[in-house]
């Protein structure tokens, strides 16, 4: 905070005050949202007809080389009309 200027000052009371380097007081963050509805177990709910688990961004690559002599000539099939679908 205080290398780019902005301080915090504590009023009598025990208040916190941020301060911006133009001595302007920041103002306060609202109170954080109470609901159920928001959440990991949310964002569970609403995808879970998509069905997605640990294994869904897994490519499936064994670490083998690549080999950039067939990748290539899947492009140049894809791009010939050759191959429909995805290579």
């Amino acid at each position: 905070m205080h290398e780019y200027g902005y301080k915090i000052d504590i009023s009598s009371d025990g208040e916190f005050r941020f301060v911006a380097p133009t001595g302007s007081i920041l103002p306060a963050v609202p109170a954080r949202l109470d609901r159920d509805d928001l959440g990991w177990p949310a964002i569970l709910d609403a995808n879970a007809e998509l069905d997605i688990t640990a294994a869904t961004a897994a490519c499936g690559w064994t670490g083998d080389p690549v080999d950039y002599h067939l990748c290539l000539e899947a492009l140049v099939a894809a791009e010939e009309g050759r191959i429909r679908g995805p290579i």
